[in-house]
């Protein structure tokens, strides 16, 4: 179980890696956004470095469950906590898989004609107007609850590692809100499609 919790960082590591140099060099609006990035509006060396420094600091936090499990593996009980750390197991790469087709799916539209003027609402976005974001969360999420029995050992742990993903989900939700307001601009309330297509569709998750 160990080694499906740590390859599910690595796998997560490489795809967005792959992914975001793959859209930096393909797509134009991505090169616009990253100019405003606040590691690229820092005045000076100091700020950027301390940008990237606190960025660096909170994605080791996130990931501290793969580390703690990883030091603590004998001490846990397998047999009493196999359960959590499979639903643990179970989230995380289900939302890896859930956040890379639905940033594929999006990076397709994208690149159509009909998708440098039209919201996308194909494939997974006909139910979910964020299910990147909904696909990191899960991931996150999971990551940590299959490290928790582990982090359990030594409670300690469980501050910086919970610390890490209330971040990450108070980013992601944050994200999606803004999402919804910055498309409902650029799309107009008086449109019916758009409102029909928002209508019939959650933000994240149903009942929101």
């Amino acid at each position: 179980m160990l080694a499906l919790h740590v390859a599910g960082g690595a796998a997560y590591g490489a795809r967005l890696a792959a992914f975001l140099f793959y859209r930096s060099v393909t797509w134009d609006e991505w090169r616009e956004r990253a100019k405003n990035a606040p590691e690229a509006n820092a005045k000076s060396f100091a700020k950027q470095t301390l940008v990237i420094a606190l960025c660096s600091a909170l994605y080791a936090m996130m990931s501290s469950p793969m580390m703690w499990h990883a030091q603590n593996v004998n001490a846990v009980n397998a047999a009493k906590y196999a359960g959590v750390i499979a639903v643990g197991l179970a989230l995380e790469w289900v939302g890896l898989i859930l956040e890379a087709v639905a940033d594929q799916q999006k990076f397709n539209y994208k690149a159509t004609e009909e998708g440098k003027t039209k919201w996308c609402s194909k494939g997974l976005y006909k139910f979910c107007r964020h299910p990147n974001y909904l696909g990191e969360i899960m991931f996150w999420v999971g990551l940590y609850v299959a490290g928790f029995p582990a982090m359990l050992t030594r409670p300690i742990t469980l501050v910086p590692s919970s610390l890490g993903l209330l971040f990450i989900v108070k980013l992601m939700t944050s994200a999606a809100k803004r999402g919804d307001k910055k498309q409902l601009e650029k799309y107009g309330e008086d449109n019916a499609a758009y409102k029909a297509w928002v209508e019939s569709t959650c933000s994240l998750v149903p009942g929101n």
